[in-house]
């Protein structure tokens, strides 16, 4: 796709207010350009953060800490049984991820 400027618009990704966004990028000018399906998804999940944006108590369960999860998160496809990886990104911020590319890691 071409821009006004004559530069070709190049996959992008930005992230906005914590959420990740794909959009087209000039590679000449800078502009972006979001479609309007990247802009529902965006919106989406803007109120899916805000619907799940919540404070919880550190849980006992057996010899392990835990957390519970909203069960609203089920529209994002988090599922009971469904693998995780967990990782540190900062002192005391964990980051959680599901999906598809961790069950392909788990192939791995």
């Amino acid at each position: 796709m071409k821009c006004e400027c004559g530069g070709e618009f190049e996959p992008y990704e930005e992230n906005i207010e914590g959420i990740s966004i794909d959009g087209l990028k000039c590679n000449i000018c800078g502009k972006i350009l979001y479609t309007s399906e990247q802009m529902k998804d965006f919106m989406g999940m803007k109120a899916m953060m805000k619907k799940t944006t919540t404070k919880r108590k550190i849980i006992i369960l057996g010899h392990s800490y835990a957390i519970t999860l909203p069960k609203s998160l089920e529209k994002i496809g988090l599922a009971a049984g469904q693998r995780v990886s967990m990782r540190m990104t900062g002192k005391k911020t964990l980051e959680v991820k599901f999906g598809e590319e961790v069950e392909a890691s788990k192939a791995e």
